[in-house]
């Protein structure tokens, strides 16, 4: 009966260590080089492919914008007017560091059109925010995070993709 107990404990204890192992190597085995929706994943930057024609309709071409902004910048695009308030939080990992989650930023931005006015919270990880038949996406956010460096340090430029619906 105990040599039995002894021997469970043994495997256990074998088990363990080969967990720890493969979770302290495990870039090794799978490295977190990929593409999510265009955004940056692991530590390789891909560029994002961006598409002219809608799938859906063959022939009816896509009217977009692409811009860059600093915080307090603004672009005008179809009627309505973004504004890069600032950056609420930024949890994104730092480029020198091995990360579980690439991390994600969250902006605010004003969206205005004639007398209407929005106030909107986006992440680069979001769906678009759409007001009044524009999409608004996060697409690049610079420069990268750095480890000991602040939100508030930080002279972000942001690309943002305007697109008509």
């Amino acid at each position: 009966m105990k040599v039995i107990s002894w021997v469970s404990i043994v495997v256990a204890i074998v088990i363990v260590g080969i967990f720890i192992v493969l979770f302290l190597t495990a870039d090794v085995f799978f490295p977190r080089e990929h593409i999510e929706g265009g955004r940056k994943i692991g530590q390789k930057e891909l560029p994002i492919v961006e598409a002219t024609e809608l799938d859906e309709a063959p022939g009816k071409t896509v009217e977009k914008k692409e811009v860059t902004l600093a915080v307090g910048g603004e672009s005008e695009f179809e009627g309505v007017t973004l504004k890069f308030l600032k950056v609420l939080e930024d949890s994104r990992c730092p480029s020198n560091v091995q990360c579980v989650w690439a991390g994600e930023v969250k902006l605010s931005l004003s969206l205005k059109s004639g007398t209407e006015h929005r106030i909107v919270s986006l992440k680069n990880s979001d769906e678009p925010s759409v007001f009044k038949g524009v999409s608004v996406t996060i697409t690049d956010v610079r420069p990268e995070a750095k480890q000991g460096v602040g939100k508030d340090e930080i002279k972000y430029l942001v690309r943002f993709l305007l697109t008509k619906i």
